[in-house]
């Protein structure tokens, strides 16, 4: 059986921020979005809901490891609540070893966030010491001798391996990292080179730190759960939310890693490109601003009575940071029925030469339209699959793309909407599919309903829409087409 022998860690190939430059610019204007929200948030109530993205990291890191498993339910619980027995549910009861393991992550967690905040440089002993945190609750761990065998030997915490350590990789090779006598040189290698990155985009050193960390694997065990803790080291110190590498993206990120070995480190860091708008998309909140604003919408009169000029002023960017998400949402709106209508014409003609009797339509509600409200339970299952709070106010958009064949329907949905509120100046594009046999009503038990796109499409007031519209119709062709690959199955068995 091959293999690739051990390679010293490279330097950060700075083309890599070149080739994600389009995913780079919308993570920014968003981020730019929220850094403007954050602002208004401190000046009104001080804000700031990182504890929740603390506690996910503290779970689903050991869950991909496949430390321990934990149901969704109990997840989200733990996340809201905090990680004690109290988050208990009646599916699930937590024991206490793990939440002696998730409080050692979600401690290593809030220590590299500190070294950033401190201003203190990234070291080997802070390294060693991250390492002895987060296994503190794990008394061992396993090795693999030459032969192939497995071996239980007592975890050393905080210090760098005694034993060469190695992975199998998905095509059956085996994948070596340093050897325990070249770590301590590949550690400083890698501190030198990272206090060389600060021009680079966070999210692309982000990538870059974690991958070199994982390629040297300098500890028995507990490599992964450090190395994605230190990837936070970057983006803190650029003021970018964490990002939370979970059970949902396990597989791509295992196979971005190993493209990774393989000298490409653009998945990797488009990933955590996209993971890092999810992150900001989470941390969104809705404050006391919204009540203001909301108050400023129906009752003027009032506002003026108990806010004071610097609230106002507030209000009035807010409302204007939201207008301007409104205006560019509504030429995606328009983008996406064009789009969608020349999809239908496509598909009938596509039926029509597969010899199969089908009806294929478009549909929208126009503004002030009551069917603006129809779709909420689903649109709202695809915001809280993205990780965000869909706010249909002061108005929502939606598009349709209709089909009938033999007996089986489909209804192919858009959405658009503001992300936590109507002020944030970020929306996000998300979309489903539903499927039902003739003769049922939709969104019945028997539905089928499909998630077709795992990431929203997310846009900022701060872009030029004229530059996005080409993201968004790959976007569409993605998600239309795990739409019509379910539907095809049930229609024509495949």
């Amino acid at each position: 059986m091959g293999g690739r022998g051990w390679r010293p860690i490279e330097p950060l190939d700075r083309a890599v921020e070149t080739v994600l430059g389009r995913d780079l610019a919308t993570l920014d204007a968003v981020h730019r979005s929220w850094q403007e929200h954050r602002t208004e948030f401190g000046r009104v109530e001080n804000t700031y809901p990182l504890h929740r993205t603390y506690r996910k990291h503290a779970i689903e890191t050991g869950i991909i490891e496949g430390l321990y498993d934990l149901d969704r339910p109990t997840t989200d619980v733990m996340v809201i609540k905090g990680i004690t027995r109290g988050a208990d549910t009646a599916d699930e009861e937590v024991p206490p070893g793990v939440l002696r393991m998730l409080r050692a992550h979600k401690e290593g967690f809030e220590m590299v966030f500190e070294l950033a905040r401190a201003g203190r440089p990234l070291t080997s002993s802070f390294i060693r010491e991250l390492h002895a945190l987060i296994t503190r609750a794990q008394p061992f761990c396993f090795l693999t001798d030459p032969t192939g065998r497995f071996a239980q030997v007592m975890m050393d915490h905080g210090s760098f391996k005694r034993f060469p350590n190695r992975a199998r990789r998905a095509d059956g090779t085996i994948l070596s990292f340093a050897p325990p006598a070249q770590v301590d040189g590949e550690i400083r290698r890698l501190i030198n080179l990272y206090e060389t990155t600060s021009d680079v985009h966070p999210v692309v050193v982000a990538a870059w730190l974690h991958h070199r960390f994982a390629q040297i694997h300098p500890f028995q065990d507990g490599n992964g759960r450090v190395g994605r803790a230190l990837a936070a080291l970057p983006l803190e110190r650029a003021q970018y939310p964490p990002i939370v590498v979970d059970r949902n993206c396990r597989d791509v990120y295992l196979l971005a890693l190993d493209e990774a070995n393989n000298g490409d480190l653009v998945p990797l860091a488009r990933l955590f490109a996209e993971l890092a708008l999810r992150s900001i998309r989470r941390e969104f909140d809705e404050s006391i601003l919204d009540s203001f604003a909301g108050m400023a919408l129906e009752e003027e009169w009032l506002l003026n009575e108990v806010a004071d000029p610097e609230q106002l002023d507030l209000i009035d960017q807010a409302k204007e940071t939201g207008a301007k998400a409104r205006m560019r949402a509504d030429r995606l709106h328009d983008h996406i029925w064009d789009w969608l209508r020349a999809a239908r014409v496509d598909i009938d003609q596509e039926f029509a030469e597969a010899g199969q009797e089908a009806r294929v339509w478009t549909d929208r509600p126009m503004h002030f339209d009551r069917r603006d409200r129809w779709w909420r339970r689903e649109i709202i299952r695809t915001a809280k699959t993205a990780e965000h709070y869909a706010c249909f106010k002061p108005r929502a958009w939606w598009s349709k793309l209709g089909m009938s064949v033999n007996g089986v329907d489909l209804r192919f949905v858009t959405s658009i909407h503001h992300v936590a509120s109507p002020y944030t100046g970020v929306m996000a594009i998300t979309s489903f599919g539903r499927i039902r046999i003739r003769g049922q009503e939709f969104s019945g038990p028997d539905d089928v309903f499909v998630e077709t796109s795992w990431e929203p499409f997310t846009f900022s007031h701060h872009e030029n829409i004229d530059d996005r519209v080409g993201d968004l119709d790959n976007w569409l062709d993605q998600s239309l087409a795990v739409a019509l690959r379910k539907f095809v199955h049930l229609t024509l068995g495949g």
